[in-house]
């Protein structure tokens, strides 16, 4: 049985690739997207447990996309971390989307658990 289901939107493959190995690895079931639109949908669908979220996404941004969850009175309360390559991120542009948290790319496998675990236990 999956530790949980998480939801990873991302336009890069190789960044899809790399979680979603690393999430399975660690017994979670893993859903991808590699665009806003389709990743808001399979939300509402599937309703993870977390979500894993791109900023810079085709279709519907990542600002978007998790505005648009917080908002959203089934899903307001499944967490999000932020995916970003922005290190320019702040902590007030986060709270203000919703992020429950976020990591700048690259990161490393150790800082990508930790994260989801941290998260997922505020849950």
């Amino acid at each position: 049985m999956p530790k949980g289901t998480i939801l990873v939107v991302d336009d890069s493959f190789a960044t899809i690739t790399v979680v979603e190995r690393i999430l399975k690895n660690e017994g979670y079931k893993v859903i991808t997207s590699f665009d806003g639109v389709d990743g808001l949908k399979k939300a509402y669908i599937d309703f993870p447990d977390l979500v894993i979220l791109d900023l810079v996404l085709p279709a519907l941004d990542g600002f978007e996309v998790c505005r648009s969850l917080k908002q959203s009175e089934k899903c307001k309360g499944i967490p999000i971390i932020i995916v970003t390559a922005r290190k320019e991120l702040i902590e007030g542009e986060r709270e203000r989307i919703g992020a429950d948290d976020y990591i700048i790319k690259p990161f490393k496998e150790k800082e990508l658990l930790k994260k989801v675990e941290k998260v997922l236990d505020k849950k």
